[in-house]
């Protein structure tokens, strides 16, 4: 039979020994739920931010912004954040500050890594990606206006065509170099500028851009500058210059023809300033910018080698025509005189011609000079000088169509050649009321109250007086007038004389003046 007492001991025993466990065992379960809860109770933090922009260059400030974490417990505040800005870079010091700045110095791709810590040191980490682009060289760029010009062209240069990958127009710097080797300007903002040249030629223009972070970009253009010509017409009214090609500047090297063509009553004289001599037409090599003088003369210098008698007007006879570089007279017209003359009127002068007989049918045939005529007809109202072949001479004038001689008849002269073909210079010096007279430049003498005619036109002539073929030649006929003449008497050879000493004065209406 059971015993009860040894039962009921048995189950006391057994419920106090499972007291005794649950008297140490519950604490230690009490720790354990304390810490399992805690510990399922604190979450990491969750990181987020946003980076402004995300792709710049080395002058963009990045702007990073961690005010999107968040965490199961603690607030916004309470959280700390660092920031490490790209791959193998230190995380920097731990800051409750969420808005950070950030400027790179490198180009490429850079990872931002932020780590979000709460207070019970939980954290946690997130990466974004930004792109760094490297700063590029400007491309420089610029316009010229005018394409060309000469040294008195102002050339406008605008440089707003350049551009910059990061940079604005307006703090882009630029300078310019005007010709290669040549001085530089000072870096300036204003895009637009101009230059004048003082010397033609090609000219190699650079200019040079800068972007704010220093970098700098150049561009060339050339440019040629012609060389300028300027003719000045001395007098003024004198005439003109041709110039061929006519052209408001030249290249270097350009050869350029310049004619002088005077205005009637002048001559051209020579060429002076960048020019020398008295050809005329007269090339120039440009190889420079070039002043050059015409210079002209009031009077007529005709040698005919251009073929023509410029501004000489004729009797109408047909007998006048420039042959061989001589104004030729030709042709058989009984008792009647020839005659052509140069319609400007002459106060003081000094005329010289060159004159010769090459066919007549008489040794008395007289050709000559008439000067000071009041009209077109030279036998009208006019002063004559005449020669013949045989070595004689005479002054005489028209009055009214009727003439009269101032000398003494025909008079010997020893200093005029004689013969046919012999060539003579005629040359007379009208100076106030007085004309001297030379033979073949030797002086023969003076006249004085020459006081008929003041002014008039001046001519050559050749008188027919029976019905033989009569040649008579003219050349380098060459008048001076005012300043222009030598207004000068010179003695040579034979000694000089008053021509009224041969004068006839019977039937002259003007009495002792001539």
């Amino acid at each position: 039979m059971v015993n009860k007492k040894n039962i009921i001991m048995k189950s006391i025993v057994s419920k106090t020994a499972l007291g005794n466990a649950l008297i140490i065992l519950l604490p230690l379960l009490f720790i354990l739920l304390i810490t399992c809860k805690k510990e399922e109770s604190n979450l990491k933090p969750v990181p987020n931010f946003t980076v402004t922009p995300d792709e710049g260059d080395f002058k963009t400030v990045f702007t990073v912004d961690a005010s999107t974490c968040t965490d199961d417990h603690d607030n916004l505040n309470d959280l700390k954040v660092r920031w490490k800005w790209e791959d193998g870079a230190m995380f920097t010091d731990w800051s409750n500050s969420k808005i950070e700045t950030y400027q790179y110095t490198t180009s490429g791709s850079k990872v931002i890594t932020l780590e979000v810590k709460d207070t019970d040191d939980a954290s946690a980490t997130i990466q974004k990606t930004v792109t760094i682009i490297e700063n590029q060289v400007p491309t420089a760029s610029f316009v010229i206006s005018p394409g060309t010009g000469n040294s008195e062209t102002l050339f406008q240069f605008d440089a707003n065509s350049s551009t910059d990958d990061m940079d604005d127009i307006s703090v882009l710097q630029v300078r310019w170099q005007w010709e290669n080797g040549g001085p530089w300007t000072n870096w300036a903002y204003e895009k637009i500028t101009s230059h004048t040249y003082n010397t033609a030629g090609e000219k190699e223009i650079t200019l040079e851009v800068k972007d704010t972070g220093g970098l700098v970009g150049n561009t060339k253009k050339s440019l040629t500058v012609l060389c300028l010509l300027t003719v000045n017409i001395n007098p003024i009214e004198a005439g003109q210059v041709i110039i061929y090609p006519d052209q408001s500047g030249f290249e270097l090297n350009t050869e350029v023809n310049l004619t002088a063509n005077p205005n009637l009553g002048y001559y051209f004289s020579e060429w002076s300033g960048d020019a020398s001599g008295s050809s005329n037409p007269f090339n120039i090599i440009m190889t420079s910018n070039k002043i050059i003088d015409a210079n002209f003369n009031e009077g007529v210098f005709e040698d005919f080698n251009d073929g023509e008698a410029d501004n000489f007007l004729t009797d109408g006879s047909g007998r006048w025509n420039v042959i061989n570089n001589a104004y030729k007279m030709s042709g058989a017209l009984a008792n009647t005189t020839a005659y052509s003359y140069y319609p400007f009127n002459f106060n003081d002068f000094e005329l010289s011609v060159d004159m010769k007989v090459t066919n007549s049918g008489s040794s008395g045939h007289a050709f000559g000079i008439y000067f000071k005529s009041q009209s077109a007809n030279l036998k009208i109202n006019s002063y004559r000088l005449s020669i013949q072949r045989n070595g004689k001479w005479y002054i005489g004038k028209y009055v009214n169509g009727t003439f009269y001689f101032i000398t003494n008849g025909w008079v010997y002269s020893s200093a005029l050649n004689q013969g046919l073909n012999a060539i003579n210079n005629i040359r007379i010096i009208f100076n106030g009321t007085q004309v001297d007279v030379y033979f073949n430049s030797i002086y023969i003498g003076y006249v004085y109250n020459m006081t008929t005619f003041t002014s008039g036109y001046i001519g050559v002539q050749g008188y027919d007086s029976d019905d033989y073929y009569n040649v008579f030649i003219f050349d380098n006929f060459i008048a001076n007038s005012g300043n222009n003449s030598s207004k000068s008497t010179t003695q040579n050879n034979i000694a000089s004389y008053n021509l009224r000493n041969v004068i006839g004065i019977k039937g002259d209406p003007d009495g002792t003046n001539f």
